[in-house]
Parts: C-alpha cells; sequence; structure tokens
C-alpha cells in the first residue's frame, strides 16, 4: 500500500487507524491515541471551509503532524483536568531545565500529505459512518466527496491491470427516438457497469438502452479492466434505434485503448547496476531486486520476488540520491505487477 501510492494513487484512513497499519509515513503524521469524544469538526481544504457537529459522540483518534497539512480540527468538549503540568528535572548538574507538558487533548482531525507521486489523507474518525447517519446532503457527505477527490490521480493513464473510465455520450438532433447501445467487449475483460445497464456474459456484450427526447444528451460511463499484456484492445460500438425487439442499426464507432506498461524491474535493475558506485543505498537495493529477479524468471516464487521489491524499496527510502525517486517508482511499478499475477493465479 505505501509503495501504491508512492507511485501515484490516492489513499483514505478515515477510522481505526493506529501504528500498526504502518502508515504513518504515508500520511505524514505519527499516531499519538486517542482523545475524548468529540462534539464536531471543522473541516478547512481546497478554498472549502465548513462546521459540522457530529452525528454521534465517539472517541477520536489523536496525531501529530509529521510532514502532512492540517485540514481538519476537533471540536472537543470541554476536559476539566485538562491544564498544563510542569515538572522539574536535573539536567546533568548544569541546573533544574522546566518542562511543561499538557494533558489536554489535539484538536488535529484531519491532514493531507503528498507521499511520492501520490497523495494521502488521514480523518481521526470515522467519516463513512458520520456522514451516513447524517445523510447525503449533510456537510460530512460533502466532505467526504472532497477528499475521495483530493486523492484520487488527476489523469487516467493506460497502463496493463488498470481500471479505466470509459465514457459515451449520445446526443440527440432530430426527433425523439428510443433504441439501444451494443458495446462488444474483447474476450476475458472485467466491467462495472450502472444499474441501467445489462451485460451478457456469454456474448461480453454491454447493452444500454436509451429513450433520447428532442434535442437532448445521456452519457454512459463504465470501467473497463484493462489486460495484463501490452497491446491494442478495441471496443465496438453499435447503435441501434427501436424498442422491444424490433431494432435497427444506425451508427457504429470503435475506441482502440493502447495498453502500456510503465517502467518496472528490468528498467530498474539496469538503471540500479549503472549507478551502484554512487549510493551505498542503490548497492542494497540491487541485491534485493537481483533476487526479485530470480524468483519471477523462475515462475515458482512470486510472493519472495515481492518481498524481495518491498526490500528494494526501503533500502531506497532511506536514499537522498538524485536517482533514488526515479529506481524507486520502477520498483513500485514492477510491485503492482507482480501483486497482479499473484492474484490472477490465486
Amino acid at each position: 500500500m505505501r509503495e501504491a501510492v508512492y507511485r501515484g494513487e490516492g489513499l483514505i484512513v478515515a477510522g481505526a487507524h493506529d501504528q500498526r497499519h504502518h502508515l504513518d509515513e504515508v500520511l505524514g503524521i505519527k499516531h499519538k491515541g486517542q482523545s475524548p469524544k468529540a462534539l464536531g469538526f471543522t473541516f478547512n481544504h481546497l478554498d472549502e471551509t465548513l462546521t459540522t457537529a457530529f452525528a454521534f459522540s465517539n472517541n477520536v483518534l489523536r496525531a501529530e503532524l509529521a510532514g502532512a497539512t492540517s485540514i481538519g480540527q476537533f471540536q472537543l468538549s470541554p476536559e476539566p483536568n485538562c491544564e498544563q503540568s510542569h515538572t522539574l528535572r536535573k539536567n546533568n548538574g548544569k541546573g533544574n531545565q522546566d518542562n511543561t507538558e499538557s494533558n489536554c487533548a489535539s484538536t488535529l482531525a484531519a491532514t493531507f500529505h503528498q507521499y511520492g507521486e501520490g497523495k494521502s489523507i488521514y480523518v481521526g474518525f470515522d467519516l463513512l459512518a458520520q456522514a451516513t447517519a447524517l445523510g447525503e446532503n449533510s456537510p460530512l457527505a460533502q466532505v467526504l466527496t472532497t477528499v475521495l477527490s483530493s486523492v484520487h490521480p488527476e489523469t487516467f493513464h493506460p497502463l496493463i491491470g488498470f481500471w479505466m473510465p470509459i465514457n459515451f455520450t449520445l446526443s440527440n438532433q432530430g426527433m425523439a427516438t428510443p433504441g439501444q447501445v451494443l458495446i462488444a467487449l474483447p474476450d476475458g475483460m472485467t466491467v462495472i457497469t450502472p444499474d441501467d445497464v445489462l451485460f451478457d456474459e456469454l456474448e461480453a456484450l454491454l447493452i444500454w438502452p436509451f429513450d433520447l427526447q428532442e434535442e437532448q444528451s445521456l452519457a454512459l460511463t463504465f470501467w473497463l479492466r484493462l489486460p495484463w499484456i501490452v497491446g491494442t484492445v478495441p471496443l465496438n460500438g453499435l447503435i441501434q434505434t427501436g424498442i422491444g425487439t424490433d431494432f435497427e442499426d444506425y451508427d457504429s464507432l470503435t475506441l482502440n485503448i493502447d495498453v502500456q506498461a510503465e517502467p518496472c524491474l528490468p528498467e530498474a535493475l539496469d538503471l540500479g547496476a549503472a549507478l551502484i558506485e554512487e549510493d551505498q543505498a542503490y548497492a542494497k537495493a540491487l541485491k534485493h531486486l537481483e533476487k526479485a529477479a530470480e524468483s519471477v524468471q523462475s515462475g515458482e516464487n512470486d510472493e519472495q520476488a515481492l518481498k524481495e521489491l518491498v526490500q528494494a524499496a526501503d533500502e531506497l527510502s532511506k536514499s537522498d540520491g538524485l536517482d533514488a525517486h526515479t529506481i524507486r517508482l520502477m520498483i513500485s511499478n514492477a510491485i503492482r505487477n507482480v501483486a497482479g499475477v499473484i492474484s490472477l493465479t490465486q
């Protein structure tokens, strides 16, 4: 998950989070435990500011910034024991040092962080549960939509194994017309469609019925899982007019998707070998990359390859070398590809 965010994907952690998740680095925070029950929440992100009460009271999480930016604060109930405590301790024989500590709860409720090429948001309470309880038109439902869009990659690339949104728009320039659109999918494709779209699994065919009024436009968006091989994926669409079982072909169109692959393990091996003398972290990472390559080539131990790739990324995370970022992105892509192979074979 850490490397998924590093290569450009988004992450939201909103609810039960603690150090066992090992996500503090990705979120840019340091987990500090729990705070007493909060009354509400103030959100300030992307020129959007709102304050709202919670639907129900519950203990919330406490954290401090470790690279992230604050985008939300809790409204906490007053704590009767919230006070500044002062302690005096000896400072190696050089006199007393005054330490001021507070047992008052932190108000930090939400953060935004850029990690590598990706983005992450931490929320110290169960945002989905609170938004659901308050309703789809509530301020917290608006916050949920905002944070989802905030961490989403800005652009889609047709990469192997990726989910791609496919947009289809019909515009009527004549009389009212009912009909349907048939979209043929290549064999083995996985698709997610809206409820009003039928999927004929036997024929690998999407069926989108429509009833266009004069000057009306209708839009269809569905999600397509691209194959794990480089090449061209053709989508063939047929527009038919009519109703019931009486349809006539009106027009057809084809969309060709050129599926690409990002630089991954082979490129990381080449670049790491060329730079092995520049940084000790490169040398350590290269050893793990070579072991990962051996496991992949054997075709028998993808799980071990995955572990070696993660360890290579661990080594590069400690480096300030100029090419560490580039090599780590290649490794992150390799992690995704190997994980994809594991999921397909399980």
